[in-house]
C-alpha cells in the first residue's frame, strides 16, 4: 500500500477496515508530511499532537487521520478564520462537527 496525496479518506477507511493499513501508520505519515511541507506551504496554523488525540478508534473512521480548518471553533486552539482580528483567539468549546468527527473515530490532525 503506497501512501500519498490521492489516498482519499474512504480509501483510508476502506484500508484500515481491510487490514492493510494502520490507522496510526497513516497519521506518522500525515505528520511527516506537514513537518516536511508546512514552512514552505504554510497550510497549518495548528497542528493537534499525537498526544492530544486520546479517544478511542471507532467507527465509522477508524483513527483515519483529518486536519481542521480553523474556521471551525476547536477548544483552546488558535481559531483565527485567517483574520487578523482574531489573533489569538481560542474558544471555550468545539464546534459540533469537531465533537462528531472525534466520536466518529477521526484522529484530528
Amino acid at each position: 500500500m503506497m501512501l500519498g496525496p490521492d489516498l482519499t479518506l474512504r480509501g483510508a477507511v476502506e484500508l484500515i477496515r481491510g487490514g492493510s493499513l494502520e490507522a496510526l501508520r497513516l497519521a506518522e505519515y500525515c505528520y511527516g508530511r506537514i513537518e516536511e511541507l508546512n514552512d514552505r506551504l504554510k497550510a497549518f496554523i495548528t497542528v493537534f499532537t499525537r498526544d492530544e488525540n486520546t479517544h478511542s478508534v471507532s467507527e465509522p473512521l477508524l483513527g483515519a487521520p483529518i486536519s481542521l480548518k480553523d474556521l471551525f471553533y476547536t477548544k483552546d486552539k488558535p481559531t483565527t478564520a485567517g483574520s487578523r482580528i482574531l489573533a489569538g483567539f481560542k474558544p471555550s468549546f468545539n464546534a459540533p462537527v469537531v465533537d462528531a468527527l472525534s466520536s466518529s473515530g477521526a484522529f484530528i490532525i
